[in-house]
């Protein structure tokens, strides 16, 4: 790897490190993918500066192309993202489906207290109730 190359690899890794601490500062980014992010950038400065590294790690590996390396731990890194999103998304879901269940519940409890006939849910009467009218309002602005 000649000098511009790697002087570009160090920059461009560099880069990504500071983005995603850009992006923890604004708070668009919370700390536990931050990490997932500053890892592979770290991984990246490592091999930017240490040109013989890349070329060992494909030998242990068994694979002829050096730079093929970087394509399967980007292949790999890839998959364990997903991975972790797919968990959180469906740990997400789960307490969705448990918040609603609840707050149904207590819906139910408050109006038995104050006197009134439970609601109806949207799925006997055809009918929104206040909470989808809020939502609507929301939604529209």
């Amino acid at each position: 790897m000649n000098s511009e190359i790697q002087l570009i690899a160090i920059t461009g890794s560099l880069l990504m490190m500071y983005l995603v601490f850009y992006l923890i500062r604004q708070r668009r980014l919370r700390e536990e993918y931050a990490l997932l992010w500053f890892a592979a950038g770290l991984v990246l400065l490592v091999f930017s500066f240490w040109r013989g590294l890349l070329d060992r790690v494909a030998q242990w590996v068994g694979i002829a192309y050096p730079p093929s390396v970087l394509l399967l731990a980007m292949i790999v890194f890839g998959f364990l993202l997903a991975m972790h999103y797919s968990v959180s998304l469906s740990r997400l879901a789960e307490q969705n489906k448990r918040l609603t269940q609840e707050l149904a519940l207590l819906r139910n409890r408050v109006e038995q207290r104050e006197g009134r006939a439970p609601r109806k849910s949207f799925a006997q009467t055809g009918e929104p109730s206040v909470m989808d009218e809020n939502a609507t309002e929301l939604r529209n602005g």
